[in-house]
């Protein structure tokens, strides 16, 4: 999947935090913001693609609910 940003480094690992896009919930205009998945957090295309041209490695990521 393009535009992924793992948290805590070591790539797609079983374990790891990602932000992703998920164009399929954009294409069945499904909300984001709601829990679906197991872990990652999903973003709008648009979203994802500013993120990954803008955050540098190391950048620290506070997630909150």
């Amino acid at each position: 999947m393009p535009k992924v940003l793992c948290l805590g480094g070591g790539g797609l690992r079983p374990d790891a935090v990602c932000l992703h896009p998920a164009p399929w919930q954009e294409r069945a205009c499904q909300r984001f913001g709601v829990r679906r998945s197991h872990g990652c957090i999903r973003t709008g295309s648009a979203t994802a693609r500013w993120l990954f041209e803008r955050v540098a490695i190391g950048t620290p990521v506070r997630i909150q609910e």
